[in-house]
């Protein structure tokens, strides 16, 4: 049985590739942050969004 944060997330998600705002590459990666199950630090997200299109996190 998924928890409630992977609950939210799936829909969070499910939600940002229905976006024209969002690219598919950066939701692939926050995808991968989410499934990492480890806790997502702000500097994180922070890069994840201000990286240019196409660009890894690292």
């Amino acid at each position: 049985m998924p928890t409630l944060q992977a609950l939210i997330a799936s829909k969070y998600i499910a939600k940002l590739r229905q976006s024209k705002d969002v690219d598919a590459g950066k939701i692939a990666q926050l995808e991968a942050l989410f499934a990492s199950g480890k806790k997502i630090k702000v500097d994180e997200l922070v890069k994840l969004f201000s990286a240019p299109a196409g660009s890894d996190i690292t």
